[in-house]
Formats: C-alpha cells, sequence, structure tokens
C-alpha cells in the first residue's frame, strides 16, 4: 500500500468520516479499530482473551439504543468483562515495565484502552478514541521513521469510508435499477 498523504492529514480525514457516521456504524468502526491491533496485544499475552471478548461485547450492542446499552453495560456479565480489561490493561503496564520495554508497555495499555472505547456511550467518541488508540499503538510498536502508522491511518480511512459507502449502496442500487427500467 503507498501512503502519499501525512498521519495527520489522514487522522484529520478519519475523524471527518466518523463525523458522518451514524452511531452503530461509529461503534463498529471503533470495534474495527481495536481488532485490526488486537494480534500484537494476542501476541504479547497469549491465551489473554479480555481485551477481545470486550470488542465483541461492544459489536453485539453496537446497534442497540443508548439506554439499553448502558443497562446492559452495567449488568453483571459486561460489568465484569470491563473489570478484567482493566487488570489486562495493569497488568500489561506492570509486565512491559519490568521488562524494560516503555514502548511495548505503551502499545499495550493503548491496545487495551482501544477495546475499552468499544464500549463508551457516546460512539462518535468512541470511534475517535479507538482510532487515537489504535495509530498510537502501531506507532509505538514501530522504529522510529517506521511508516507503519500512515499505514495504519490509511486502513482506518478505508474502513471509515466502506462504512460511509455501505450506507448508500441501497440508494445507489435503486436508482441505477430505476435508470435501467426506463
Amino acid at each position: 500500500m503507498t501512503v502519499t498523504a501525512s498521519a495527520i492529514d489522514l487522522v484529520m480525514q478519519v475523524r471527518a468520516a466518523i463525523g458522518q457516521m451514524n452511531d452503530r456504524d461509529a461503534r463498529l468502526f471503533a470495534c474495527d479499530c481495536a481488532e485490526h491491533v488486537l494480534p500484537f496485544y494476542e501476541r504479547a499475552f497469549a491465551g489473554d482473551d479480555r481485551a477481545r471478548r470486550v470488542v465483541n461485547a461492544a459489536r453485539e450492542l453496537a446497534g442497540a439504543p443508548v439506554d439499553v446499552m448502558q443497562e446492559a453495560l452495567h449488568a453483571g456479565p459486561y460489568r465484569q468483562l470491563e473489570a478484567a480489561l482493566m487488570k489486562a490493561k495493569g497488568g500489561a503496564l506492570k509486565l512491559s515495565y519490568r521488562r524494560g520495554r516503555y514502548r511495548q508497555m505503551t502499545a499495550m495499555a493503548a491496545i487495551a484502552s482501544t477495546a475499552h472505547y468499544c464500549l463508551y456511550s457516546d460512539a462518535h467518541s468512541a470511534a475517535i478514541l479507538a482510532m487515537d488508540m489504535a495509530g498510537e499503538a502501531v506507532r509505538m510498536l514501530n522504529k522510529e521513521g517506521s511508516d507503519a502508522e500512515q499505514i495504519e491511518r490509511a486502513w482506518q480511512l478505508e474502513r471509515a469510508a466502506w462504512y460511509l459507502t455501505a450506507n448508500l449502496t441501497p440508494n445507489l442500487v435503486s436508482i441505477g435499477s430505476r435508470e435501467s427500467a426506463s
């Protein structure tokens, strides 16, 4: 993938796209951002599926009205998942700190935060925070001067655009159908 825009330009474009999303798509986009970087976390902490379980729970609740989502999040299983994720984040920080891997420590905490943000009640804030933390994690896990963050941001923009065009597709199909029918 060739990336021509700077990471900052890409971030601004993704944020603009998020602003045009409906709540459900913004939540799903937050989940996508988290899932895109979860493999880094899962390699570092084999067998720890807490972050993935939180993202899956958030994905299940993505289309629910905010009051239903809030009620579900305060119920036992989701509340326990959130608490477990915060423990995982703390564990990632402690383990990385003991190993002297400060960049990895920041990245793993960012990935855990990305999963956590998927559960925010404000869908657009969740999407922006997840996008930011995923980009930060990728930046921290790669060498200085690497274009990994730009590549991640370009992926985010492509994914955000997919959500926007996915909502337009039925309209485009029906317009095309009407034109070909006449």
